[in-house]
């Protein structure tokens, strides 16, 4: 991700002396925010934007807004709202204001940047991401990944998951439910499955015209997974960093996406605590892609062949037997992949596809 340098202003200390702070919601209840006390924390809002977000050109409108309404408003009506402005004038589907009824500490000001996902302990309880593993007939893998975990703390999990797939002659990688995570986690499955030195979307910010190039790493543990032939899984629900990985291998030519176009986020960042019950995700810089100098904001990653969701992973198996039959791949069991294909939807429904 894509470091920012704070640059002096000490937002925790305003949001400490700001009114905002002065009242806490009765236990139970939603704060109740009038229309001074919007102002005040669209002002917060405007701090940070002019502060971290990665195209100050983009600022002003998104600020002006940010209109008080006339009346006042419960925090998650006005953190729905607001939201949508955000999202509208800053073009960025990742923007969002998002209410806590528990207090929120304020940032740690001397950080460079703050987690953009749950903390390592979480990700290890959630097997960090990866939800399924499974072997097709015709040596078909698949794999469902559900979140770009850290690699610092969840690389060992999708080694081994990587590993069990390792014999494959195709790969199912699903990513219909993957709500985005760490690029890291992008550049490290990326270099699983693209040679060494492939050049990534790279992170841009357009405010200082800094540029932070992602590379296929050499060297990784597990498999070398470069010349198997390639599926992504998507869907409405892909997204961030999930779209990140799609897009990447998908303009690499290196997969075929199949499903659903995704949900359109471009703008890697984090968030950030603008008062003591809400958070703004802050955009720090735009995913550029080598091969087209453009991404999916807005408009998503485009399946090759596009299907409902749900009927994406069967797709996605019947396209991978045809191509390895039209590609005459070496199998220790000849013929059994045009068995398959013959009785293709008899073999779908005994694997619940």
């Amino acid at each position: 991700m894509m470091k920012t340098r704070l640059q002096g202003l000490a937002l925790a200390a305003v949001l400490m002396l700001s009114p905002l702070s002065m009242a806490a919601p009765a236990a139970g209840a939603p704060l109740v925010l009038a229309p001074a006390e919007q102002a005040v924390l669209g002002q917060q809002i405007g701090l940070r934007l002019k502060q971290d977000y990665h195209d100050l050109s983009r600022v002003p409108a998104a600020l002006a807004a940010l209109k008080p309404q006339d009346g006042a408003l419960t925090g998650p009506a006005l953190a729905e709202s607001w939201t949508r402005l955000l999202q509208t004038q800053l073009q960025d589907a990742h923007a969002r204001l998002v209410y806590s009824p528990e207090a929120l500490p304020p940032d740690a000001e001397e950080a460079d940047e703050a987690p953009s996902g749950p903390p390592p302990e979480v990700m290890r309880y959630l097997n960090c991401g990866v939800e399924r593993v499974e072997h097709y007939p015709g040596n078909i893998g698949y794999l469902r990944v559900d979140a770009m975990a850290p690699p610092e703390a969840c690389a060992p999990t999708l080694v081994a998951a990587l590993q069990v797939l390792a014999h494959s002659d195709a790969l199912i990688l699903d990513l219909r439910r993957n709500r985005g995570g760490s690029p890291a986690m992008v550049q490290w499955l990326a270099s699983h499955f693209l040679p060494p030195q492939t050049a990534l979307s790279a992170m841009v910010r357009a405010r200082d015209a800094s540029h932070e190039a992602l590379m296929t790493q050499a060297g990784l543990p597990g498999p070398d997974l470069a010349r198997v032939p390639l599926y992504v899984l998507t869907s409405s629900k892909t997204f961030s960093a999930g779209e990140h990985l799609a897009y990447d291998l998908q303009q690499a030519g290196r997969a075929k996406v199949v499903g659903e176009p995704s949900g359109g986020g471009a703008n890697p960042g984090t968030f950030r605590t603008v008062h003591p019950h809400f958070r703004l995700w802050v955009s720090l810089a735009r995913s550029v892609s080598p091969v087209t100098g453009g991404n999916w904001e807005g408009d998503g990653v485009q399946p090759d062949e596009r299907v409902k969701a749900p009927e994406a992973r069967r797709m996605a198996y019947g396209r991978a037997l045809k191509d390895l039959v039209l590609a005459k791949a070496p199998s220790a069991m000849p013929g059994e992949r045009e068995e398959l294909l013959g009785d293709l939807e008899k073999v779908l429904q005994l694997l619940g596809l």
